[in-house]
C-alpha cells in the first residue's frame, strides 16, 4: 500500500483500518501523522457535540409557536460539526504541502468542476501527440511558458467548457500524468483547489485569464502546476 492509497483510506474511514493499512501506518511517519490528526479531530467533533441542556427547556419549546421541521434542524447540526472539524483539520492539511490552501467554495458550475468532467468523460478522445509550437503559443496568451524538461508535454487540442473555449495539454512524467486546461476568457484572481469524481482540480490565475490542472491527487497537481511559469 502506498500513501495515497493510505491517505484516502483514512480520510474515508478513519476507523476502519486493514492489517495491509496498519502495516503500512507502521512504516510510514507521515500518514501515521494523519492518522493521529484524524483521531484528534474526531475527539474535538465529540467535545463539540456535548452542549449542555438549557435550563427549562422544555418551557421554551412549548412557548414556541412557529416550529420549524426537524430536519432544519439537523442540516443546521450536520453543517456546524462540519466547520467545526475542518476549522482542526484543514490547517494540517494544508501544512503536510500536499494541498493548496482554497480560498473559495465553488458549485458546479464553477470551470474546474467542468474541467474535470471534461477530462474524466473525455480522456479516451484525448490525441497522443500535438503541435508544441501551437502550445506555446496558447500559453503565451495567458502570459505562460511551461518548463518541460522532466515531462513530456503535448498540445491536446481546443476544448469547450461552459465559461467559454479552451486548450487541452497534457503532461505525463514517472510520478503521474495531468491535464491542464487553458481558460483565456475566464476571469481567476485566485488558487482554488477543487475535488469532484475522485479528480483534483487546481486552479491558478494567469495574466490572462488562468489555467486548471486537473490530476488524480492534490500532489500530482501540485507537482505540474510548478512547471508553468509567468513570461
Amino acid at each position: 500500500m502506498n500513501c495515497l492509497t493510505c491517505r484516502r483510506s483514512l480520510l474515508t474511514s478513519p476507523r476502519e483500518q486493514s492489517a495491509e493499512q496498519r502495516a503500512h501506518l507502521s512504516q510510514c511517519e507521515a500518514c501515521a501523522r494523519l492518522m493521529a490528526d484524524l483521531s484528534d479531530l474526531d475527539w474535538q467533533i465529540e467535545e463539540a457535540a456535548r452542549v449542555q441542556v438549557p435550563e427549562a427547556i422544555a418551557h421554551r419549546i412549548l412557548l414556541v409557536q412557529h416550529r420549524r421541521p426537524v430536519w432544519h434542524y439537523a442540516a443546521a447540526a450536520t453543517v456546524l460539526l462540519g466547520a467545526i472539524g475542518l476549522s482542526f483539520l484543514l490547517p494540517r492539511v494544508y501544512d503536510s504541502g500536499l494541498l493548496a490552501q482554497p480560498v473559495e467554495t465553488v458549485g458546479p458550475s464553477h470551470p474546474a468542476v467542468a474541467a474535470i468532467s471534461l477530462v474524466v468523460d473525455d480522456r479516451a478522445k484525448l490525441a497522443h501527440e500535438g503541435d508544441t509550437a501551437e502550445m506555446d503559443e496558447r500559453l503565451k496568451q495567458l502570459g505562460l511558458r511551461l518548463d518541460s524538461r522532466d515531462v513530456h508535454a503535448y498540445y491536446a487540442g481546443r476544448c469547450q467548457l461552459p465559461a467559454g473555449e479552451c486548450d487541452l495539454i497534457v503532461l505525463e512524467a514517472p510520478e503521474g500524468r495531468a491535464n491542464v486546461v487553458l481558460v483565456p476568457d475566464y476571469p481567476i484572481q485566485d488558487q482554488v483547489l477543487v475535488a469532484d469524481r475522485r479528480m483534483i482540480a487546481l486552479v491558478n490565475p494567469a495574466k490572462s485569464g488562468g489555467y486548471i490542472v486537473v490530476a488524480d491527487s492534490p500532489k500530482i497537481a501540485k507537482r505540474m502546476q510548478r512547471l508553468f511559469r509567468r513570461g
